[in-house]
């Protein structure tokens, strides 16, 4: 059974598919999806026969299953899986904002995904799919939080939502921030 999420979670049922209950037990969305994902923003990625779609909270198709994966909607856009391996960006109403650009995205945070190339360097785009800072790559990267992502360049950095370099590449450790603001550092030698 998943996590509740806008009222659903998925189950699977003792045949190997997934379906969804309410707070009650109820199950409220019964088709014969393989796969099944929490619901984010009113959607929720469901696999059929191979392909993924997304469906809203009645169980209604929204997008079909036309990709060979997906990630959950965040900040109303998902990156998409077409043939080429690489993924695409789309909108919650199916508009393609780009086809086929990116490697390995990771889901919207604060305005911006991070994403890789063929080259294994990572970089932000912003909600356009467009690079947010043209000339910034990193060797390993963390979503935004509280407006800064954790970026390494052989040492861990923090990188501020204007592009800014605010913490510079010195440590060998950066662990993520807490509640209250703080976070861990550490040098090695």
């Amino acid at each position: 059974v998943g996590s509740f999420s806008q009222g659903l979670a998925y189950v699977k049922t003792d045949k190997g598919f997934f379906n969804y209950l309410d707070t009650n037990g109820r199950i409220v969305i019964s088709k014969k999806y393989t796969a099944a994902g929490d619901f984010n923003q009113g959607l929720a990625k469901v696999q059929f026969e191979g392909k993924f779609g997304f469906i809203n909270t009645k169980g209604d198709m929204v997008l079909d299953f036309l990709f060979n994966n997906a990630t959950d909607f965040a900040e109303n856009r998902a990156f998409i899986e077409g043939p080429t391996r690489l993924y695409g960006l789309i909108i919650k109403n199916g508009k393609h904002l780009t086809y086929d650009k990116f490697v390995a995205p990771k889901n919207y945070s604060n305005g911006f995904a991070l994403t890789s190339n063929a080259q294994k360097k990572f970089y932000f785009i912003d909600t356009n799919g467009v690079n947010a800072f043209e000339k910034l790559t990193f060797d390993l990267g963390y979503s935004f939080e509280n407006g800064v992502a954790r970026v390494k360049r052989k040492k861990w950095g923090l990188l501020n939502a204007k592009g800014d370099i605010v913490l510079d590449f010195k440590y060998d450790y950066l662990s993520e921030f807490t509640e209250d603001g703080q976070a861990i550092v550490a040098s090695y030698g």
